[in-house]
């Protein structure tokens, strides 16, 4: 795979995960993100890395590692004589106990199937975890445009649905239960959108320092100074849009 396809992987996933993954309620833009997150995960278990991975890359892969174990523990079936030792089970031995049945094998999660269903929402930070570490399948540059991308999209959107004459019905809101009549953008969640601007703030900050520390002629740094005049009055427009207090006092 070319230097140019393999680093464009993470930023395109992360700005598609911006769009589709706003809700829970959205089941089939999940599932799309979560299929591909599988694919992105075991491509970079199959890729080789271009470069040695540093310590703090090992201890971010074990605590990776660590996280999977610990969703897989609660999935194993134990032995009665175990998991009814387990505080907050004696509901659930005395249920098979009036029901005349023998208590079966059970896993230490009381709902195995809705920790599975949440272990998959998991799938996009791990691809993208993953694919930073192993094959370094992204540029700082490329990932950084791609949050503010999104940004300012969701900020579009949210514009529309502020601005709409109905918010309740507006087309704009995209999940049957959102915030009416603030900015959420393409979250059903208004407080989600105010921790994506509060991000973008730091992202835009980040990679305008960056710029200007690269920029070696005036034309560079007045195409930066333009990239912040046009990017700060976004984000601040989206922040009094959306609403949130915690971002106003941030």
């Amino acid at each position: 795979m070319s230097y140019l396809l393999r680093s464009a992987v993470v930023p395109l996933y992360v700005l598609l995960c911006l769009v589709l993954g706003g809700s829970t309620q959205g089941v089939w833009s999940n599932a799309v993100l979560q299929t591909l997150a599988v694919a992105i995960i075991g491509w970079s278990l199959l890729v080789t890395a271009p470069g040695p991975i540093t310590g703090a890359a090992k201890g971010l892969l074990a605590l990776l590692g660590l996280l999977v174990m610990l969703v897989l523990i609660q999935l194993i079936p134990l032995p009665p004589e175990v998991w009814t030792a387990v505080p907050g089970r004696g509901f659930v031995a005395e249920g098979f106990r009036l029901l005349g049945q023998p208590q079966p094998w059970l896993p230490l999660s009381l709902t195995p199937y809705q920790t599975m269903a949440t272990a998959l929402t998991l799938l996009p930070p791990f691809a993208v975890l993953l694919a930073m570490l192993v094959p370094r399948a992204y540029h700082p540059g490329w990932l950084s445009a791609a949050i503010l991308v999104g940004t300012f999209a969701a900020v579009l959107v949210g514009a529309l649905q502020v601005g709409s004459g109905d918010p309740v019905n507006s087309p704009w809101y995209f999940y049957k239960r959102t915030n009416h009549g603030v900015a959420t953008g393409f979250f059903a969640n208004s407080n989600h959108m105010a921790s994506l601007l509060v991000i973008s703030i730091a992202v835009l900050s980040a990679l305008i320092g960056s710029l200007r520390d690269q920029a070696k002629n005036p034309k560079g740094q007045s195409a930066i100074l333009l990239l912040a005049a046009a990017g700060v009055p976004v984000l601040l427009i989206g922040i009094v849009l959306n609403g949130s207090m915690a971002v106003l006092l941030i």
